[in-house]
Protein backbone atom coordinates (compact mmCIF):
# COMPACT_ATOMS: atom_id res chain seq x y z
CA UNK A 1 0.00 0.00 0.00
CA UNK A 2 1.02 3.60 -0.59
CA UNK A 3 -0.49 6.60 1.18
CA UNK A 4 0.15 9.87 -0.68
CA UNK A 5 -0.66 13.37 0.56
CA UNK A 6 -0.70 16.17 -2.03
CA UNK A 7 -1.52 19.84 -1.56
CA UNK A 8 -1.26 23.25 -3.25
CA UNK A 9 -0.03 26.74 -2.42
CA UNK A 10 -3.26 28.67 -1.62
CA UNK A 11 -1.83 32.08 -2.56
CA UNK A 12 0.22 32.57 -5.72
CA UNK A 13 0.71 36.26 -4.97
CA UNK A 14 2.82 35.96 -1.82
CA UNK A 15 6.31 34.56 -1.19
CA UNK A 16 5.29 31.92 1.36
CA UNK A 17 5.38 28.21 0.71
CA UNK A 18 2.77 25.84 2.13
CA UNK A 19 4.56 23.29 4.32
CA UNK A 20 2.55 20.24 5.41
CA UNK A 21 3.84 16.94 6.78
CA UNK A 22 2.36 13.47 6.51
CA UNK A 23 2.67 11.67 9.86
CA UNK A 24 1.85 8.13 10.98
CA UNK A 25 1.44 6.67 14.46
CA UNK A 26 1.87 2.88 14.20
CA UNK A 27 0.53 0.50 16.83
CA UNK A 28 0.15 -3.23 17.03
CA UNK A 29 -3.45 -4.32 16.57
CA UNK A 30 -3.85 -4.73 20.32
CA UNK A 31 -3.12 -1.01 20.75
CA UNK A 32 0.42 -1.33 22.10
CA UNK A 33 3.25 0.81 20.79
CA UNK A 34 5.50 -0.34 17.97
CA UNK A 35 8.79 -0.88 19.77
CA UNK A 36 10.94 0.63 17.01
CA UNK A 37 9.54 4.16 17.07
CA UNK A 38 9.05 7.00 19.52
CA UNK A 39 5.92 9.11 19.06
CA UNK A 40 5.26 9.09 15.32
CA UNK A 41 6.80 8.66 11.87
CA UNK A 42 7.34 11.46 9.37
CA UNK A 43 9.52 12.27 6.35
CA UNK A 44 12.47 9.89 5.71
CA UNK A 45 11.58 7.67 8.70
CA UNK A 46 11.65 3.91 8.12
CA UNK A 47 10.18 1.84 10.94
CA UNK A 48 7.30 -0.47 11.76
CA UNK A 49 6.55 -1.65 8.23
CA UNK A 50 6.51 1.85 6.72
CA UNK A 51 8.98 4.14 5.01
CA UNK A 52 8.21 7.77 4.33
CA UNK A 53 9.38 9.97 1.49
CA UNK A 54 11.48 13.12 1.73
CA UNK A 55 10.16 16.39 3.14
CA UNK A 56 8.29 18.53 0.62
CA UNK A 57 6.28 21.76 0.39
CA UNK A 58 4.00 23.49 -2.11
CA UNK A 59 5.05 26.71 -3.79
CA UNK A 60 2.89 27.88 -6.68
CA UNK A 61 2.65 26.39 -9.26
CA UNK A 62 4.28 23.26 -7.80
CA UNK A 63 2.27 20.93 -5.60
CA UNK A 64 3.66 19.45 -2.41
CA UNK A 65 3.72 15.67 -2.04
CA UNK A 66 4.74 13.31 0.74
CA UNK A 67 4.03 9.58 0.86
CA UNK A 68 4.26 6.53 3.09
CA UNK A 69 4.88 3.09 1.58
CA UNK A 70 3.61 0.21 3.69
CA UNK A 71 5.57 -2.96 3.04
CA UNK A 72 8.08 -5.39 4.57
CA UNK A 73 11.21 -3.53 5.64
CA UNK A 74 14.79 -4.78 5.78
CA UNK A 75 14.43 -5.20 9.55
CA UNK A 76 11.64 -7.72 8.95
CA UNK A 77 8.74 -5.56 10.16
CA UNK A 78 5.63 -5.94 8.02
CA UNK A 79 2.81 -3.42 7.73
CA UNK A 80 0.21 -6.15 8.27
CA UNK A 81 1.24 -6.27 11.93
CA UNK A 82 0.22 -2.65 12.55
CA UNK A 83 -2.57 -0.13 12.42
CA UNK A 84 -1.57 3.43 11.50
CA UNK A 85 -3.14 6.69 12.67
CA UNK A 86 -2.79 8.99 9.63
CA UNK A 87 -2.24 12.71 10.25
CA UNK A 88 -1.51 15.87 8.26
CA UNK A 89 0.45 18.53 10.16
CA UNK A 90 0.54 22.19 9.15
CA UNK A 91 3.82 23.83 10.17
CA UNK A 92 3.97 27.42 11.41
CA UNK A 93 3.19 29.55 8.40
CA UNK A 94 0.34 31.85 7.33
CA UNK A 95 -1.86 29.11 5.92
CA UNK A 96 -4.47 26.75 7.31
CA UNK A 97 -5.20 23.07 6.66
CA UNK A 98 -8.62 24.18 5.39
CA UNK A 99 -6.81 25.79 2.44
CA UNK A 100 -4.76 24.34 -0.41
CA UNK A 101 -6.90 21.21 -0.94
CA UNK A 102 -4.75 18.65 0.93
CA UNK A 103 -5.79 15.27 -0.46
CA UNK A 104 -4.79 11.78 0.69
CA UNK A 105 -4.93 8.78 -1.62
CA UNK A 106 -4.60 5.12 -0.73
CA UNK A 107 -3.14 2.95 -3.50
CA UNK A 108 -2.57 -0.76 -3.80
CA UNK A 109 -0.38 -1.99 -6.67
CA UNK A 110 -0.83 1.39 -8.37
CA UNK A 111 -4.63 1.34 -8.18
CA UNK A 112 -6.31 4.09 -6.13
CA UNK A 113 -8.58 2.48 -3.55
CA UNK A 114 -9.56 5.56 -1.51
CA UNK A 115 -9.36 9.35 -1.77
CA UNK A 116 -9.87 11.65 1.23
CA UNK A 117 -9.75 15.46 1.11
CA UNK A 118 -9.46 17.73 4.12
CA UNK A 119 -12.64 19.84 4.29
CA UNK A 120 -11.98 23.26 2.80
CA UNK A 121 -13.10 26.70 3.82
CA UNK A 122 -15.32 28.62 1.39
CA UNK A 123 -15.82 32.38 1.64
CA UNK A 124 -19.04 33.05 3.56
CA UNK A 125 -19.37 29.33 4.13
CA UNK A 126 -19.25 27.29 7.32
CA UNK A 127 -16.21 27.77 9.52
CA UNK A 128 -14.09 24.63 9.58
CA UNK A 129 -10.80 25.39 11.33
CA UNK A 130 -10.85 28.71 13.14
CA UNK A 131 -7.61 30.67 13.13
CA UNK A 132 -7.18 33.93 15.03
CA UNK A 133 -4.63 35.93 13.07
CA UNK A 134 -3.88 38.05 16.14
CA UNK A 135 -2.73 35.06 18.20
CA UNK A 136 -1.92 32.53 15.50
CA UNK A 137 -4.12 29.97 17.25
CA UNK A 138 -5.42 27.29 14.91
CA UNK A 139 -5.80 23.53 14.80
CA UNK A 140 -2.53 22.49 13.19
CA UNK A 141 -3.40 18.81 12.68
CA UNK A 142 -5.94 16.91 10.64
CA UNK A 143 -6.60 13.32 11.66
CA UNK A 144 -7.77 11.33 8.62
CA UNK A 145 -8.46 8.21 10.64
CA UNK A 146 -6.72 4.84 10.95
CA UNK A 147 -5.34 2.72 8.13
CA UNK A 148 -6.31 -0.84 8.91
CA UNK A 149 -4.43 -3.30 6.65
CA UNK A 150 -7.01 -6.00 7.18
CA UNK A 151 -9.52 -3.65 5.52
CA UNK A 152 -7.18 -2.01 3.02
CA UNK A 153 -8.43 1.52 3.60
CA UNK A 154 -8.52 4.34 6.16
CA UNK A 155 -11.28 4.00 8.73
CA UNK A 156 -12.39 7.63 9.15
CA UNK A 157 -14.02 7.34 12.56
CA UNK A 158 -12.87 10.34 14.62
CA UNK A 159 -11.57 12.34 11.63
CA UNK A 160 -11.27 16.09 12.01
CA UNK A 161 -9.12 19.10 12.89
CA UNK A 162 -7.23 18.77 16.18
CA UNK A 163 -4.48 20.22 18.31
CA UNK A 164 -1.85 17.72 19.40
CA UNK A 165 -3.43 17.47 22.87
CA UNK A 166 -7.11 17.53 21.88
CA UNK A 167 -8.93 14.43 23.12
CA UNK A 168 -10.39 12.26 20.37
CA UNK A 169 -11.88 9.42 22.42
CA UNK A 170 -11.39 7.78 25.83
CA UNK A 171 -8.83 10.35 26.96
CA UNK A 172 -6.60 9.70 23.92
CA UNK A 173 -5.23 12.37 21.58
CA UNK A 174 -4.09 11.88 17.98
CA UNK A 175 -0.58 10.81 19.05
CA UNK A 176 -1.70 8.46 21.82
CA UNK A 177 -0.90 4.81 21.38
CA UNK A 178 -4.09 2.79 21.48
CA UNK A 179 -6.14 5.42 19.62
CA UNK A 180 -6.83 3.23 16.60
CA UNK A 181 -8.00 0.38 18.80
CA UNK A 182 -10.20 2.79 20.76
CA UNK A 183 -11.86 4.25 17.64
CA UNK A 184 -13.24 0.79 16.87
CA UNK A 185 -15.75 1.75 19.55
CA UNK A 186 -16.56 5.14 17.97
CA UNK A 187 -20.35 5.51 17.83
CA UNK A 188 -20.80 8.96 16.27
CA UNK A 189 -20.57 7.97 12.60
CA UNK A 190 -17.77 8.03 10.06
CA UNK A 191 -15.87 10.99 8.62
CA UNK A 192 -15.41 14.63 9.54
CA UNK A 193 -17.93 16.04 11.98
CA UNK A 194 -18.33 19.77 11.17
CA UNK A 195 -20.13 20.50 14.44
CA UNK A 196 -17.83 18.90 16.99
CA UNK A 197 -14.66 20.02 15.21
CA UNK A 198 -15.49 23.57 14.10
CA UNK A 199 -14.66 26.78 15.97
CA UNK A 200 -16.48 30.09 15.78
CA UNK A 201 -16.18 33.05 13.46
CA UNK A 202 -14.48 33.41 10.11
CA UNK A 203 -11.61 30.93 9.87
CA UNK A 204 -9.06 33.54 8.83
CA UNK A 205 -9.62 35.76 11.86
Amino acid sequence: YKLTLTWADPNSLDSDDNDIHLQLVPDYHDGTQCEDETDYLEYTDEYCGAFLSADDYAYDPNLGEESATLTTLADGTNYKSYTYAVIAYMTDDPYNLSEGDPTLTVEYNGVVKQTLTIPQYKLWGSNLNYMDLNTGVKRAYYFFGCFRPQLGYIDTRGAGFYNDDTIVIDGLDIFSHGLCKATLGWSSGYGFNPYDQSGSGDERG
